[in-house]
């Protein structure tokens, strides 16, 4: 007998659990220090580079590559074709009361596109800068209004491969202004010090803080009164992985 057909919403489920494996297997690897990109995360999983382009992109995951890649990830059988909607929700609510919020790191290359989509349509990342000043005597109109090209990519040093956009999400930092669904930018070759907004990875998980360390104590602390700092425990890994020397938002018109 033929095999059974799969289920349109299995396999829709499944592929949205992928990528989720695939984001949860990329933060450990920024946490050692390795770039974590899309051919690593495919020989990690034992199959080659355009598989997992074609996956990604909607291609059927089947019953014995969703095992591999669960075993591969080390989570349970059967983790890729279960929901787990709920426990994001208790997640959602657990930001709300406090708990720490985070980030979504966007793949490397993708800093200029990020810009385009928050700024909208017709935006330009090169545009004049115009410099007014208004000298001793009679000013001269044409003197007074110069005008320099602006390249935004070059200003935030979004062409080094130290520096990196991520999009916020939550409200621990709006203390300092950063709002949900700002973009920072974050340059990892900032050696960081007390009082930087850093980006912090704890429990495998990205998030904006203010770095605190003073006398041998190192917490991370929220810009909002809603949201506790972070103090490491016995056993929990805290790294600093970069320093946020932006913050890119657009402005209500």
């Amino acid at each position: 007998m033929p095999p059974k057909p799969i289920p349109p919403e299995l396999l829709s489920l499944r592929r949205h659990n992928a990528l989720a494996l695939f984001v949860r297997w990329r933060l450990q690897e920024i946490a050692q220090g390795r770039p974590g990109g899309d051919k690593a995360f495919a020989e990690a999983m034992g199959i080659d580079n355009a598989h997992w382009s074609r996956l990604k992109a909607g291609t059927p995951l089947g019953p014995k590559l969703a095992r591999r890649l669960e075993a591969a990830c080390g989570v349970e059988e059967g983790w890729l074709d279960r929901s787990h909607e709920a426990v994001a929700d208790e997640r959602s609510v657990a930001s709300s009361a406090g708990a720490p919020d985070g980030l979504d790191l966007l793949p490397a290359g993708q800093g200029s596109d990020a810009l385009l989509s928050l700024f909208g349509p017709g935006s330009a990342l090169t545009m004049p800068q115009a410099d007014h000043s208004t000298p001793a005597g009679f000013p001269s109109p044409a003197a007074d209004f110069q005008i320099h090209s602006v390249d935004l990519v070059d200003q935030m040093g979004l062409n080094q491969p130290t520096t990196f956009i991520a999009r916020v999400r939550g409200l621990s930092m709006v203390g300092k202004g950063i709002d949900d669904g700002d973009l920072l930018v974050i340059n990892r070759a900032v050696t960081p010090k007390h009082g930087q907004t850093v980006v912090a990875v704890i429990d495998n998980e990205l998030t904006c803080k203010t770095l605190y360390q003073r006398s041998g104590v190192v917490k991370l602390q929220a810009a909002n009164p809603d949201f506790p700092d972070i103090v490491p425990k016995e056993g929990q890994t805290l790294m600093i992985w970069g320093v946020v020397t932006a913050v890119i938002k657009k402005m209500a018109v």
